[in-house]
């Protein structure tokens, strides 16, 4: 009979999924219900024991929020047989040995305090058939790699899991950065990182497997596709068998929608909402766990409805609500992007040596690469950045969350944007004439 083993990471008890429409209610999306679910999934796969790699609290100040929760979990899983190992990571590096001091379940162990490797055995009927070596972040920072001081050795004939909060490949990162060289060079069976939000397997025919099982519930647009816990199974040394598990009721996307030849604004609204519903009957189809998928819709092609296009940016958001056919699922609209150009030759207008010549000469060249700006397209970039900073800090706005002001490539686009939409109305006032 297999170990089954249930491995997740970075559920940042204290937080809440982001971007969410004002008619659901935030804790059926939020982190703490994430680790309920959890344990519900651990006692539905009958596991032997579950992982927890690190970030288990968003930070010290959730003490109180994370402590019942996470408390009456693991006393849940300690009363079916089921051992808890966690590792704390950069955001819960002093939070989490304190929650670990205030946790009395004997089958709960934080591994590796203070940034000592530890070791752990994981008995079944008083045979150990699991070792597993686990690290935890002593600050939050942590500049050199924890493999420079892991010494532990793998015992014969048992399979070693290594659990550890780390940045994979990221030399210079300030997180506990190891290379997959180094862990390669380990007799473990597997490694469990966390750290990384979005879901990874990395398999190897020689020297053991890398999982990043990922964040279990989605929390924000960086964060697109499926999330939830993984299931290890481990029978013997080898085979192993590494299965993702749905779990996380929200799921964030971009939509890429082509309206080409929608030359009527109802015919582009149209379009727009048929993708929309076609995809939320997929996702219900394919993940039944997801309840709220939050889009954003990238609208691409050549139109003649491009301004319009423009003006469905804020009314989408508010109004395009879809049901699943099943009506579990509800799909919105987070934000929309305008990539629509008019169904013009740029480049023989660019010819020109008027107004007209000169925009589009101007969008053709904001669709190059960036090292390819010549002086005056890269002067124009720094005037509208430098607008956009004197905004941000005018008095005036000082009592607004200005944290999401518009990175470069977002002003670019803008810009582009700006000048299509101008282009348009001058070639309709040219055409009048």
């Amino acid at each position: 009979m297999p170990l089954k083993i249930l491995a997740t990471a970075d559920i940042h008890i204290g937080r809440t999924a982001s971007k969410l429409p004002s008619h659901v209610a935030a804790e059926q999306f939020c982190c703490r219900q994430a680790w309920t679910d959890i344990v519900e999934c651990a006692l539905k796969h009958s596991v032997d024991v579950v992982l927890l790699a690190g970030d288990v609290v968003d930070r010290k100040n959730r003490f109180f929020e994370a402590y019942g929760p996470l408390e009456a979990g693991i006393r849940k899983l300690s009363e079916s047989n089921i051992d808890t190992l966690a590792v704390a990571g950069n955001h819960d590096h002093d939070v989490l040995p304190r929650l670990a001091q205030q946790v009395s379940e004997q089958r709960f162990r934080l591994l590796g305090a203070h940034g000592t490797w530890e070791s752990y055995d994981v008995e079944r009927d008083g045979k150990v058939v699991l070792q597993i070596h686990g690290w935890s972040f002593p600050e939050a920072h942590h500049l050199i790699s924890p493999l420079n001081s892991y010494h532990l050795t793998c015992p014969d004939n048992v399979p070693t899991l290594g659990l550890l909060h780390a940045d994979l490949d990221v030399h210079n990162s300030k997180y506990a950065p190891v290379s997959t060289q180094e862990l390669q060079r380990t007799d473990t069976t597997i490694w469990v990182l966390g750290h990384v939000h979005a879901p990874k397997h990395y398999e190897h025919t020689v020297g053991p497997d890398i999982l990043y099982p990922g964040s279990p519930l989605a929390m924000d647009p960086g964060e697109p596709g499926q999330h939830g816990p993984w299931l290890i199974e481990i029978d013997g040394d080898r085979p192993l068998t590494v299965t993702p598990l749905t779990g996380s009721p929200v799921r964030y996307e971009t939509v890429p929608i082509d309206v080409s030849g929608s030359d009527d604004l109802e015919a582009v609204e149209g379009h727009i909402t048929n993708a929309v519903r076609e995809r939320a009957a997929k996702l219900e189809s394919e993940d039944p766990g997801v309840e709220l998928v939050i889009q954003r819709l990238r609208i691409t092609g050549h139109t003649s409805q491009c301004r319009g296009i423009s003006q469905l940016e804020h009314k989408l958001p508010q109004d395009l609500v879809i049901l699943g056919p099943e009506e579990r699922l509800t799909a919105v609209i987070e934000s929309v992007t305008n990539d629509t150009l008019p169904p013009i030759d740029l480049t023989s207008l660019a010819d020109r040596t008027d107004l007209l010549g000169q925009l589009s000469s101007l969008i053709l060249a904001l669709d190059r690469p960036r090292h390819e700006d010549q002086d005056d397209l890269e002067q124009l970039m720094q005037d509208c950045l430098g607008q956009v900073e004197r905004c941000y800090a005018a008095s005036i706005y000082s009592s607004l969350d200005t944290d999401d002001r518009p990175a470069e490539d977002a002003l670019r686009d803008h810009v582009k944007r700006l000048g299509i939409d101008l282009l348009e109305t001058l070639r309709s006032q040219e055409l009048i004439s």
